[in-house]
């Protein structure tokens, strides 16, 4: 008994979708994702799950016959007279007892006769024979013979025209029966015609039952949920009363939300997402520093208004006008105090640097726990060390009586008060990297406060570089200087404690007021 038989054989205890597998199987020699399908609804069908489906189960006349007869089959040669594929006409293929090795080069013609085979002996994977197509005219019908004998029986030769028994018993292999094939998993690399049935059908049988599988998933997803609706609700109430007198409106009004509901609804589910997916402790953390970034956004806000206020930039400018008034008195006091013959600029405030420096020298090293100048008899001036005449000591406490008069010392205190006022407009920042992140982390919940206070940080600038310049320059207070404005939406900012968003609940128009 051969193996197809046997497999046969054992195939009649199968289910009734395996046996149309194994027929499919012999046939094709592969199943396509229609027989996937096709077999498992006559696995349903079997079940009550599908209507019925027609069966084609293995049988005898599917397989190979390598057994009837007496005698072994043995080829002799295949006769092609014309008509298959480009084969020469008129050519006789021999086969010698034994083994019989055919050589020839690609497109030789060696796949021409394996079809001529394969047609008469029935083996799976057969191939339709078609004519010369290349010819450039009409194809020949294909005439051919194989010649083969049974046994010591004389040859006989089967021409296509009947079915031949003896002939069907002969196996052909090729590519096409996948009767042999390479392996990762064991050295053997050639399985006789039949035994590659089995591997076949258990991946037709997995192949079945993810089909059926997927299909039970697909009616499980499109189910209607069971739900609970909790009591004491107006849509409990209207399933409690539902009856054919229930009025179709009431039910669609409570079928449908209204955009606030919806609203509150995207805002639940996105709380209950961020509830599941963040950690209570991390999530606290990351509220504590959004916190500490507005909060000193708070105050960086506040400094920028107050520096930039309209009282600073008065003042500003008024104590540079009192430094001017000062500086006149005092050159009005050195032309009165210092006789002829002085340099350009005795007195001024370069010269009173000067002064000052020499003072620090000689109280410190030259004549320390000595009141400046010393001009006691053979003392050295500090600045060119020799011995001072009477000219010059005289000249030095005339210097000292003009630094240390009411006057110098008012010009000294109005010229440090405009230096005190000025440095804020000089090295103000009015924005930095904390400051910028905080107003992102604003823009997250409320972008149009944040692209005001960005707005109004950017005004700042532009009115500290006026006001710097001048400052600077001897300018008066510029004209086309806007007036002072604040950062009203400061209180706006806040954080809401549930959730930590930060979010602005003022007005939109309100981030500045003049």
């Amino acid at each position: 008994m051969n193996v197809l038989k046997e497999i046969l054989e054992w195939s009649q205890d199968r289910p009734a979708w395996q046996r149309d597998a194994l027929r499919r199987l012999v046939l094709n020699g592969e199943l396509s994702d229609d027989d996937i399908r096709d077999l498992s609804d006559i696995c349903k069908s079997a079940h009550g799950l599908a209507g019925q489906k027609d069966v084609v189960s293995l049988a005898a006349d599917h397989i190979l016959d390598t057994g009837a007869g007496s005698g072994q089959v043995i080829l002799l040669s295949i006769f092609h007279h014309r008509g298959v594929n480009a084969l020469a006409e008129d050519q006789t293929l021999r086969f010698v007892p034994s083994l019989t090795v055919v050589y020839g080069d690609n497109a030789a013609g060696k796949t021409g006769y394996i079809r001529i085979l394969k047609s008469a002996c029935r083996a799976r994977g057969t191939e339709e024979i078609l004519g010369n197509v290349v010819s450039g005219s009409t194809p020949h019908k294909p005439v051919v013979a194989i010649k083969y004998k049974v046994g010591d029986a004389d040859a006989q030769e089967w021409t296509g025209r009947v079915e031949d028994e003896p002939i069907s018993r002969i196996s052909v292999f090729d590519s096409q029966c996948a009767a042999v094939y390479l392996t990762e998993k064991t050295d053997v690399a050639f399985r006789p015609f039949g035994l590659d049935l089995f591997d076949k059908l258990v991946k037709a049988c997995r192949s079945v039952r993810s089909q059926l599988e997927s299909e039970q998933r697909s009616l499980g997803l499109s189910a209607i949920p069971a739900f609970e609706v909790p009591e004491g609700t107006t849509v409990a109430k209207l399933l409690a009363g539902l009856s054919s007198l229930t009025n179709p409106e009431a039910v669609k009004s409570l079928a449908l939300l209204s955009p606030d509901e919806e609203s509150r609804l995207a805002l639940l589910d996105k709380s209950l997402l961020d509830l599941q997916a963040n950690d209570p402790e991390k999530l606290a953390r990351q509220l504590t520093l959004r916190a500490g970034r507005v909060r000193t956004l708070t105050r960086h806000l506040k400094d920028v208004e107050a520096a930039l206020s309209d009282d600073a930039v008065f003042g500003a400018f008024e104590a540079r006008r009192e430094a001017e008034r000062k500086g006149e008195e005092a050159l009005r006091l050195r032309t009165a105090t210092f006789p002829e013959g002085l340099f350009t600029g005795t007195g001024s405030e370069r010269w009173s640097h000067l002064w000052e420096s020499a003072r620090q020298f000689s109280e410190e090293l030259a004549y320390p726990g000595q009141a400046f100048p010393v001009v006691d008899n053979g003392a050295r001036c500090v600045l060119c060390q020799q011995e001072l005449d009477h000219a010059a000591s005289q000249r030095l406490r005339q210097f000292e009586a003009f630094v240390i008069s009411t006057t110098e010392r008012e010009l000294r205190e109005a010229r440090g008060k405009f230096a005190r006022l000025q440095k804020p407009f000089a090295d103000l920042k009015t924005t930095n990297d904390s400051a910028n992140e905080a107003v992102k982390e604003i823009r997250i919940e409320h972008e149009s406060l944040a692209d005001k206070i960005s707005g109004s940080l950017a005004a700042s600038e532009t009115r500290r570089q006026i006001v710097a310049e001048a400052l600077s320059s001897g300018q008066e207070n510029p004209s086309a200087l806007a007036a002072s404005r604040t950062f009203a939406g400061l209180s706006d900012v806040d954080l809401y404690e549930d959730s930590g968003a930060t979010v602005a609940r003022g007005s939109d128009d309100t981030i500045y007021h003049d």
